[in-house]
């Protein structure tokens, strides 16, 4: 049946092509993605939708023993104005590159203006590190900072998010940072790619999210109900504390805090 599939997809037409396609996304192994790469090695001819689709399923595919992969997607990059090919061909960089595709990728960072393309770098980077295993953190966290300075907003989220996983030391600052602009799409995005981010120190900053004209509320406290135990008995106290202090007595309240395993939840 594979066989069947490759002769297909690399001698038929585009609309032969996506069919062969269709079913080659049942297969996950090297065997499936070296046909892919064969059919991304001459572009010429190649539909878009074709190019795209195929990129698509590498993704899901086992790339990174296939030999002079990532050449072959940084020669699709370069020579595609597609936006979506470019996008598709920089993520599968990112699914089987290293260290030298990432050097590669910041370069391409800098020579670009395109917004999406910056965001889909970022992207990448961030999936070639766990396989890394020594780099130039100075150097890529001095890229990343200045990722801070960029206009697109998600480019900064990216950039904060692979900060994170580098363990910088100010991340939490620059997380803040981006809480509090008033916009309810950033706020919400920055909630749902940091919601493990389980530190006292930012646990508290979340309450301070609980305002009216923040608009998320409903956000931050699904992340404060999935707290660690030990962080979130201290939460519950300082927000007793709080009531304490205005004057209200939550003892007699209808709706009550309560402490569960690792979680706050409140009841009737």
């Amino acid at each position: 049946m594979l066989g069947e599939l490759e002769l297909m997809l690399l001698s038929g037409d585009r609309n032969d092509q996506l069919f062969s396609l269709k079913y080659l996304g049942r297969y996950t192994d090297q065997q499936a993605a070296s046909i892919l790469f064969e059919l991304l090695k001459n572009t010429a001819n190649l539909d878009p939708e074709v190019m795209v689709t195929a990129l698509r399923l590498l993704l899901q595919d086992e790339t990174t023993q296939y030999k002079n992969s990532s050449e072959i997607l940084k020669n699709i990059v370069l020579t595609y104005n597609d936006i979506a090919i470019k996008q598709s061909a920089i993520l599968t960089i990112g699914h089987c590159g290293d260290e030298k595709e990432m050097e590669w990728l910041i370069t391409l960072f800098g020579e670009t203006n395109e917004i999406s393309l910056k965001e889909t770098i970022l992207q990448s980077i961030s999936s070639i590190i766990p396989r890394l295993r020594d780099f130039n953190k100075r150097a890529l966290s001095q890229f990343l900072l200045d990722c801070l300075k960029e206009s697109g907003i998600r480019i900064r989220i990216y950039a904060i998010a692979i900060l994170l996983q580098l363990n910088n030391k100010d991340v939490a600052k620059y997380i803040k940072e981006m809480l509090i602009i008033k916009n309810r799409d950033i706020q919400t995005e920055m909630l749902y790619i940091f919601h493990n981010y389980n530190t006292p120190e930012f646990s508290y900053f979340l309450l301070s999210l609980l305002k009216e004209e923040y608009a998320i509320a409903h956000e931050t406290i699904s992340i404060l109900q999935n707290l660690p135990a030990e962080i979130s008995e201290d939460i519950v106290n300082f927000i007793g504390n709080m009531y304490r202090k205005n004057g209200i007595d939550i003892s007699q309240a209808q709706t009550s805090l309560t402490i569960k395993p690792g979680k706050i939840d409140t009841s009737k």
